[in-house]
């Protein structure tokens, strides 16, 4: 499927939680009745297309929750465009790790390294997972939750992997906000995290190439684009 932009995005929070669950819901692809963890990163693709129409091509890179496997997964910290953070609204430990595993990526993530014009922050996605669970297991409020979103800048939702609920919208949501934040506003250089589709990445070097051109005085006839010396484009051009 033809793209206009790849968008890398990154998903954490501790083991357990249903990240691997929620990747699968929205690739439909067959879950396992039995808690499997992820060893180190695990790849996946997803497609969608914004209100805009842009098609967007997501790369997802669901990480372990383990720390021991962090020296594994902090290399994939550094060049995304988006984040992706789920925890678990029976579990409360999984809820307060949500500013460790944000501290993490943070240190590790390149965007945060670039020089001052440059520099910039990601879109985030609070997942609170396993909403369909009856109330009387659930330890962690919508409301406390929509708090915390608040205080870290993210969108929130309430999802359910297995039940397929907000899966979708989610990162719908969340792609939406990337092409907001990294490409309308952000304008250039790109986000390292986004990447040109292939229709975009020749009218990009189009545009760039025809810049340069009218910049630099290159002769529109030299298949080799040799600056020109001249002042008339006739003076280096066999069009006499």
């Amino acid at each position: 499927m033809s793209y206009d932009y790849l968008f890398k995005i990154i998903i954490i929070g501790n083991a357990y939680v249903g990240k691997t669950s929620i990747v699968s819901s929205l690739i439909n692809r067959p879950m396992s009745q039995q808690y499997q963890n992820t060893i180190g990163v695990d790849f996946s693709v997803k497609n969608l297309e914004l209100k805009n129409h842009k098609k967007i091509k997501l790369q997802l890179w669901d990480t372990a929750g383990q720390e021991t496997f962090h020296s594994i997964i902090k290399s994939y910290y550094r060049y995304v465009s988006g984040v992706i953070v789920v925890f678990d609204v029976t579990d409360r430990e999984s809820f307060q790790k949500i500013d460790y595993w944000l501290y993490q990526y943070n240190k590790e993530n390149e965007c945060n390294r670039e020089y001052k014009e440059n520099k910039h922050q990601h879109p985030i996605l609070l997942l609170g997972n396993k909403c369909d669970v009856k109330s009387s297991k659930r330890v962690v409020t919508e409301k406390e939750a929509t708090q915390k979103a608040q205080d870290i800048g993210a969108i929130y939702f309430e999802s359910s992997a297995y039940a397929n609920l907000h899966i979708q919208e989610s990162f719908q949501a969340l792609s939406e906000e990337i092409y907001d934040q990294m490409i309308h506003k952000l304008t250039i250089p790109f986000c390292k995290g986004v990447r040109l589709g292939p229709l975009q990445e020749v009218q990009y070097h189009y545009r760039k190439r025809k810049q340069d051109r009218e910049n630099e005085r290159i002769c529109f006839y030299n298949n080799d684009y040799s600056y020109s010396l001249y002042t008339n484009i006739r003076d280096c051009c066999s069009i006499m």
